[in-house]
């Protein structure tokens, strides 16, 4: 063989080399030089064979140039926040491949990586191996796959350096390969006694934050951490395929039996877990609380509050409430969208499929000048007990005055007591069924209803306009048309629904819950709180040209309230009056009073504007209404968020279909 050729052989084999220092992934490493303890000393070998005489390349050398990259990729995969462990675990690493290497000469190596090379060149080596990881795994008995700990290794408040505030602990993360066996630090800061966790900082006396940067996984238990884009697929599922937590759960553990072979092809890998796989299976709890973890995450950083250390509950309620006042963000509108009649007209309808059990104790409150005459405002709102008739606070004020607050045994003592002091409604014998998910109680504050709408302060401003509304008389002729509003018995009470209000493009503006029944007279206030959101700025002539469709529009429009100028400032008085109103031609057939056929015919907008699409809540409704399984098996904190995150996410999902030249992917609306 030439010399020509040797040298070029070396060359070659040298850039190899290089090539492995610059590796981005661990796919990279086993691509090129498959670092195991049997492939190692061949590529030594193979180096030695190939260097001419008068340049050896020794063996040595090339174990050397190898450990040297392991090294930098065992720093990468193995955070600095495991302080002194972490030179353990890259000896483990290190061993496997050379058993002869000690710990001090492990340690010199690491002073010697971290000096060659910057942190942006040591975190282009990418991470070692997943089979070599799985090797010293089994070997160790002592996962090496992945490590999670804080982002920082000095305090965020008084900058000084962090400890160990527990032993390092063994957890599983569920990621879209399956679940891997991983290990968690937790690190103090003895000067502020703030605890430094995996995705989040502080105390409990203080309450935990989030960091400023998002972590790759979410917790969903203390000893179980989801990767986000496992989570993506979950709220991309639940979005288009109605998958609830536990249907997704068990798709997941499936999944991972069948491609993976966990349980045939893999048996001997057993090792890689310290308990048996069925222990290590997906749950409805973890992806429920990954969820919730989640989610609430993402909200915090749309506004810019991951700083707050509120429980997460607690923050799910000042969503909630921030919600009820205002409308969902849709600045930017495609022209197929405004063909469908968006920024001109909107859907309003209730869908009653998606309820959640309220409190049984009835509050009929005086708020501004609000009598409690109105249907919905003698109706406790929050949330009650597990297996309770009242929330926590009506539950502690039956206790004291000797009423059982069991739900059935509170039943069976509202039917034998003639006089009681609390007013309930009598009850169908038939149980509905419990709430399944486990929620904490949310801390209740008594609000009424109309806080819980949105509408308290349209009521505390105008008090007229409620003394009006108190009677809900209907003015003139009484319309014949006789529309079911929902009125229901139950063993526990719930709520009516939803009521939700939709552009003509298909996004949703709001939704409000619904109380004993989708009666006028609330559905006047929802719809009146929504339009002083969204029309406030719009002239009174471009307020002329806004259309409103609601199947039960003849009753709406004939309370006294709707008759004449409204008791709000300057233009605003006629907002209601201005609107072009209608009723979609699907619930219009339904109506036997001429009157409504003429006054609120439809055509007569699809004479002018044939693309309008009158039947959008129809349509929302055939996609959301889907949910009612999942959703009735919810409390009201988390099913307002819930749903909350859902609207959100089809909204989005809407804009994105129409900017690309699609129409919205939904279920087709039974029209019975």
């Amino acid at each position: 063989m030439s010399c020509n050729s040797k040298r070029g052989r070396k060359r070659k084999l040298l850039k190899q080399m290089e090539d492995l220092e610059r590796c981005t992934s661990m796919e990279s490493l086993a691509d090129n030089v498959d670092v195991q303890s049997e492939s190692a000393p061949k590529v030594a070998k193979s180096l030695a064979m190939s260097s001419p005489a008068s340049q050896p390349l020794d063996l040595v050398t090339c174990n050397d140039m190898i450990k040297e990259l392991l090294v930098g990729q065992a720093l990468n995969l193995i955070p600095s926040t495991f302080k002194s462990q972490r030179t353990i675990f890259i000896a483990n690493i290190i061993q496997y491949i050379d058993p002869r290497c000690t710990v001090q000469e492990v340690e010199q190596m690491i002073r010697q990586v971290q000096s060659k090379y910057s942190s942006a060149n040591l975190h282009l080596m990418g991470t070692p191996d997943r089979e070599l990881l799985k090797s010293v795994t089994k070997t160790t008995e002592t996962s090496h796959m992945l490590f999670l700990g804080p982002p920082t290794d000095v305090c965020l408040k008084c900058s000084k350096v962090l400890y160990s505030h527990n032993p390092v602990s063994e957890i599983t993360c569920y990621d879209v390969d399956g679940p891997l066996p991983a290990q968690k630090i937790t690190l103090r800061c003895h000067n502020c006694s703030l605890n430094y966790r995996y995705d989040t900082y502080g105390s409990e006396t203080f309450g935990y934050c989030y960091y400023e940067k998002e972590r790759p996984y979410v917790r969903g238990s203390k000893t179980r951490f989801i990767h986000r884009k496992l989570h993506q697929l979950f709220v991309s599922a639940s979005h288009h395929a109605w998958c609830s937590f536990e249907a997704f759960a068990e798709a997941y553990n499936e999944m991972v039996r069948g491609t993976s072979g966990y349980l045939s092809n893999n048996q001997d890998e057993s090792y890689c877990f310290t308990s048996s796989f069925a222990s290590l299976e997906l749950t409805r709890k973890i992806v429920a609380e990954s969820f919730w973890n989640a989610e609430t995450e993402a909200e915090l950083r749309e506004f810019g509050n991951v700083s707050s250390t509120e429980p997460r509950e607690t923050i799910m309620q000042q969503i909630d409430e921030r919600r009820s006042l205002s409308c969902y963000d849709h600045h930017e509108c495609n022209q197929d969208c405004k063909d469908r009649g968006c920024g001109r007209l909107w859907s309003v309808d209730g869908l009653w499929k998606l309820v959640y059990p309220i409190c049984m104790n009835k509050e009929p409150k005086e708020v501004s000048g609000f009598s409690g005459q109105l249907k919905y405002v003698d109706s406790c709102p929050n949330q009650p007990l597990h297996g309770k008739a009242f929330c926590s606070d009506h539950c502690k004020e039956a206790e004291s005055a000797n009423i059982p607050t069991d739900i059935k045994k509170y039943v069976s003592y509202i039917r034998k007591s003639e006089q009681n002091e609390i007013d309930i409604e009598d009850f169908d014998p038939v149980v509905e069924e419990e709430v399944l998910e486990d929620e904490t109680p949310c801390e209740t504050d008594l609000r009424t209803s109309a806080k819980i709408q949105g509408i308290s302060d349209i009521i505390a401003s105008h008090p007229t306009l409620s003394q009006v509304l108190d009677e809900e008389e209907i003015d003139g002729d009484k319309p014949t048309c006789n529309k079911d509003t929902g009125s229901k018995k139950q063993l526990r009470k719930w709520t009516r629904g939803h009521l939700v209000i939709v552009r003509g493009g298909g996004h949703i503006d709001m939704w409000q819950p619904l109380y004993q029944s989708e009666g006028p007279a609330q559905v006047f206030l929802i719809v009146l709180m929504w339009m002083t959101t969204a029309f406030r700025n719009l002239s009174r002539e471009e307020r002329k040209k806004v259309i409103i469709s609601y199947d039960n529009m003849c009753h709406l429009n004939n309370l006294k309230a709707a008759k004449n100028p409204l008791p709000l400032p300057d233009d605003l008085k006629y907002l209601w009056t201005d609107v072009i109103k209608i009723i979609d031609s699907l619930h219009l057939k339904n109506h036997r009073d001429p009157k409504c056929h003429e006054e609120y015919n439809p055509q007569k907008i699809k004479d002018i504007n044939p693309s309008f699409n009158t039947m959008a809540c129809e349509q929302t409704f055939a996609w959301l209404g889907r949910y009612k399984k999942i959703l009735v098996s919810m409390g009201k904190c988390h099913h307002h968020f819930f749903l909350h995150r859902l609207v959100k996410r089809r909204n989005k999902y809407i804009s994105f279909c129409y900017d690309n030249g699609r129409r919205p992917v939904a279920p087709k609306p039974s029209y019975k």
